[in-house]
């Protein structure tokens, strides 16, 4: 019998059920896919769902069908994932007025490429990056502060 060391925690309760953010049918591709993402972060799952029911929004307002509709007919090639794809980011900057930020930008369409891709629809990078047009992210160089620079601070500063 091993013993464990007095400060190890010990579990003696279950994990609490997760709880999805979506009113959608438990059964649903869509349910299943942020069950799977919130094991790993609930917060992150709850973002998912709010960028899901944007993009179930889109796929109402521009094809007049549901998610799951939409999945189906990517399935067996009745409609282009990555024309929707591009119709999607397009939609997203007239409805921000092009307010939306490229991070968001991309964030909001690569969940619904992941979600995708859950789908068992097959989403090749390569294709992607031709065919669905992200704005660049503009990174800022930071520069370090010289080690004269911090001395000159921590002088300048009386009271630390």
């Amino acid at each position: 019998m091993k013993s464990t060391p007095a400060s190890a925690p010990h579990r003696t309760h279950l994990a609490p059920k997760l709880k999805i953010p979506t009113n959608i049918d438990g059964n649903s591709t869509l349910s299943r896919y942020l069950t799977s993402v919130a094991v790993g972060n609930e917060s992150t799952a709850q973002k998912y769902d709010e960028r899901l029911k944007k993009f179930g929004t889109f796929c109402l307002d521009q094809y007049n069908l549901g998610i799951e509709m939409i999945v189906k007919k990517m399935k067996i090639g009745k409609m282009d994932p990555y024309d929707a794809l591009s119709k999607y980011t397009l939609y997203l900057k007239q409805k921000t007025n092009n307010s939306i930020s490229p991070n968001s930008l991309k964030n909001h369409i690569i969940t619904i490429k992941n979600f995708l891709e859950y789908s068992d629809i097959d989403v090749s990078p390569r294709k992607f990056k031709l065919e669905v047009r992200l704005p660049k992210i503009v990174r800022k160089n930071k520069e370090a502060l010289s080690k004269e620079d911090v001395v000159d601070i921590l002088n300048a500063c009386s009271d630390i």
